[in-house]
């Protein structure tokens, strides 16, 4: 019977861990998912999740706080 996928990843991890290659798991950097970051609205303390364009949380922003400017909203987005 052959091996599954998941089997044939955890030797690969092993095989890369045993040569120093990757993380401490055995992981390529290139597999490694980044952590999300989540932008916290100052006015109503609502988490919502950065993303590239961040246009959830400018329709928030425009929504919830039409009084207030998007950046006064979250003022840790990058953009």
């Amino acid at each position: 019977m052959p091996a599954s996928n998941k089997t044939l990843a955890n030797q690969q991890k092993k095989k890369n861990k045993e040569a120093g290659i990757g993380d401490a798991d055995g992981r390529l950097p290139s597999r490694v998912k980044k952590d999300e970051v989540m932008l916290k609205c100052t006015i109503c303390s609502q988490e919502i999740r950065e993303t590239a364009k961040n246009v959830e949380a400018q329709q928030h922003a425009s929504a919830k706080h039409p009084k207030a400017t998007y950046q006064e909203c979250f003022p840790a987005a990058k953009n």
